[in-house]
């Protein structure tokens, strides 16, 4: 997946980690006589107001962003703070800028909204409000209300050398929300005063069948965000305020043996989250519950296997202050199986909860500062046995070396003194958040060292996340000053696409490069594109460079620029590459495979399979008699059916074709027939009168059929006539019999075709 997904995913994992054990009550908010609802917005006079008409298409990277440039460019003092008031607008303090001819960049440091406001009295309300955007993801939409997942795979591969597939056979959430916001500053001081709100309602309907298979021993979890709704703008003077909402899906598992697990629960829950923080108090928060209805219908899973299954549902709002996020609160709910053996006894616990929190996840406000805050748990439902013995968590350590430099220097990140009770240091994964955003910059890895160079001056809080093999986490953060150093230039680039397979162009492109005194044109560049310390091309001037890695794996390129003057500068950024698409295999039944003119074939092509792709994501077509002609174009459903109008041998092709357009093909032929008559019976006694001495012989093979030769049909005897057939069906035409009694005999034979149509002939013998 990709770096921003699983930067999701870290949002998902904080509301899984950050409930504390304490009980938070409702805070009603006083004014302790401040008459602050009479405090008016007001801008900061020493705030420079960028001009959007001069200054279009802003550009943000690493704390900078890039303006086209219409005219004279405005003058920028270094240290100054600044908004650009354009959607979604950029905000901060001057660190340094740059000028072309058609282009103004700015090096900026974040601040906090109370850096460009004298008084800010916002208050926002959404209840009704029509999304501005929304982002889904395959397999969900949006029905009103009512978001949908249709048979959704939510993980489908390896975990531990075992494959894993969780899917949603079925799964619908209704999700009502309503906001109200505000938030209150007031520099009459040196001290700001604050007052912050965040209330939202919700009510919620959460039905599911999941469907967990392993095979072999798994311990993982993930969480995706399946869609996500951005509101707004409003406005609080210049300044755009956004909000978005954002809804995850996901599931923690740890599985000892071959598992397939069914879960069947609904919850209905109507409630609210409050939080608020003011500056005679502290943050509190209460999340309250009106209404619930909760249920866990149906548990299959296998009785005799050690294992913890997790589904859950989360939604998170973010303010987003001109681009720059605040604070994120979230409530989720989920079910859960736990199901132990400890021999001679067998333990099982179900429970759906329900709770909520906020974190910090950005310096919009800067003083604002709760790590996590979390109300307690709400447990809706629970069928509790005994307990289970928990892993624990990984001990994060790492060292910085140089422990500070310039925005020159590639500093070293080592993580190799991580250490965890029960997974060995080099099993542990590890991934960074350089700059303290709560956005990770790496992918969970086992690598313990990574170098990176910071081309903005600053103080970065640096995070490293261990994950253990049970998938436990723990993080560590430390501080690192990079001072400006004005002669090296700065290395930049980006590589598209961010990660892909050993078939896949990469083309890296470091215009973003720059340098304080030579223009970016006079820049050289070179590049070592697999990190194995060897510089792959030479140095030029040519800023795009296309690459091919021919094995898959985990690649840190690099690159190195360097000025008119022979200094340099190196950033590094990882790459995952991972193995050449395999093409699906295509297969498929028929039903029955022969039949005649009338018979209505039923063609099903389910069994067709694709290492990288769903069944559900693969694509088929038909050609009916071989001819290179696609008789039924591509289409997602594998069944269809089908009539012949003429009898006779059809080689029936089948393609599939996957998500990166690789296609297969499979045939079979199909026999088709004439409709089958019934064959006429027929046969002669010789002699027709005879004595009980005499052995009379009958013959069939006067009998005949349309379709079959008279060696393939079937005859047997009734000597008596009293439906007691005295023969098994045999291909032999003749038969002798003698009678021990005299009388009239009524003899009666039947003949049978190889399709299983039957007639009969009945004919009279006298014994005397």
């Amino acid at each position: 997946m990709s770096l921003m997904m699983n930067r999701f995913r870290y949002f998902a994992t904080l509301l899984l980690t950050g409930i504390l054990l304490i009980s938070c009550q409702r805070d009603e908010i006083k004014n302790e006589d401040r008459d602050l609802d009479t405090i008016m917005t007001a801008m900061d006079d020493q705030v420079l107001i960028l001009d959007t008409n001069q200054l279009t298409g802003p550009q943000r990277s690493y704390g900078a962003v890039r303006f086209a440039l219409k005219g004279m460019a405005p003058s920028l003092p270094k240290g100054t703070c600044f908004l650009y008031p354009g959607s979604p607008g950029v905000y901060g303090r001057i660190v340094s800028t740059a000028n072309q001819e058609d282009s103004l960049q700015i090096q900026f440091e974040t601040v906090g909204v109370e850096y460009l406001f004298t008084a800010l009295n916002q208050i926002t309300k959404i209840s009704s409000q029509e999304p501005a955007e929304i982002t889904l993801l395959p397999g969900s939409a949006w029905d009103e209300d009512t978001l949908k997942l249709f048979k959704y795979t939510l993980f489908s591969g390896m975990i531990n050398d075992n494959p894993l597939m969780v899917s949603f056979q079925d799964g619908k959430l209704y999700a009502g929300e309503q906001l109200d916001h505000s938030v209150l500053v007031h520099r009459a001081s040196d001290i700001p005063l604050r007052r912050y709100l965040m209330d939202f309602s919700y009510e919620q309907e959460f039905n599911g069948i999941a469907r967990i298979t392993s095979f072999g021993s798994v311990d993982g979890k993930d969480s995706i965000r399946i869609s996500s709704r951005l509101f707004g703008p409003f406005f609080a003077g210049p300044m755009p305020i956004f909000y978005q909402v954002d809804h995850f899906l996901g599931f923690e598992v740890h599985l000892a043996k071959d598992t397939v697990a069914i879960l069947d629960f609904k919850i209905y829950e109507k409630g609210s989250v409050k939080t608020t923080y003011n500056f005679w108090g502290d943050w509190k928060i209460n999340h309250q519950i009106e209404e619930n209805q909760v249920s866990f219908d149906t548990v299959i899973s296998p009785r005799l296997s050690n294992h913890l299954i997790h589904i859950f549902f989360a939604r998170a709002i973010t303010p987003l202050f001109a681009g720059e996020p605040s604070h994120q609160f979230a409530q989720e709910s989920g079910a859960e199986l736990k199901n132990f053996i400890n021999l001679p006894e067998w333990q099982r616990e179900k429970r759906i909860y329900s709770t909520a929190s906020a974190i910090k996840v950005g310096n919009a406000l800067s003083d604002i500062w709760p790590e996590i805050l979390a109300a307690e748990e709400d447990t809706l439902y629970r069928d509790l046995q005994n307990g289970i013995h928990n892993n624990t968590h990984p001990v994060a350590s790492f060292r910085i070396n140089p422990p500070g430099g310039s925005t020159t220097t590639n500093f070293e990140f080592d993580a190799s003194a991580s250490t965890d009770f029960e997974t060995s240091t080099e099993n542990l994964q590890v991934r960074w958040d350089f700059d303290g955003d709560n956005h990770y910059d790496t992918e969970f890895t086992t690598s313990k060292t990574i170098y990176r160079v910071f081309p903005v001056p600053g103080i970065y809080q640096v995070v490293l996340e261990v994950r253990d093999e049970g998938g436990l986490t723990s993080r560590s953060t430390q501080s690192l000053t990079v001072e400006l150093t004005h002669s090296a230039p700065t290395a930049f680039f980006t590589v598209t696409p961010e990660s892909g397979r050993t078939t896949s162009f990469f083309t890296f492109d470091a215009t973003g490069s720059w340098d304080a005194d030579d223009p970016a044109e006079l820049l050289k560049v070179r590049w070592d594109f697999d990190g194995d310390g060897i510089w792959d091309t030479q140095f030029n001037t040519n800023k795009f460079a296309v690459w091919i890695y021919p094995e898959a794996g985990e690649y840190v390129a690099k690159l190195e620029v360097k000025d008119t003057e022979g200094l340099t500068g190196s950033t590094s950024k990882m790459i995952l590459v991972s193995p050449a698409n395999i093409k699906p295999t295509a297969f498929f039944t028929v039903t029955p495979e022969s039949g005649t003119v009338e018979t209505i074939f039923q063609f099903d092509a389910s069994g067709s399979s694709d290492p990288e792709d769903s069944i559900d994501q693969l694509q088929v077509r038909w050609d009916w008699n071989n001819d290179g002609v696609w008789d039924i174009g591509y289409r997602y459903e594998k069944t269809i059916t089908k009539a012949f109008e003429v009898a006779g041998e059809y080689r029936v092709v089948l393609e599939v074709t996957d998500t990166e357009g690789f296609a297969n093909t499979y045939s079979r032929v199909i026999t088709v027939s004439n409709p089958n008559t019934p064959p006429t019976a027929d046969f002669t006694i010789t002699p027709p009168v005879g004595t009980t001495d005499t052995q009379f012989q009958f013959d069939a093979s006067i009998s005949r059929d349309l379709e079959d030769s008279l060696e393939e049909l079937e005859v047997r005897w009734d000597w008596d006539n009293d439906d007691v057939w005295d023969t098994d069906f045999t291909t032999l035409k003749t038969a002798s019999y003698s009678f021990t009694q005299p009388g009239s005999y009524i003899i009666k034979l039947q003949v049978k075709d190889s399709g299983g149509l039957t007639s009969q002939k009945a004919r009279l013998v006298i014994v005397e």
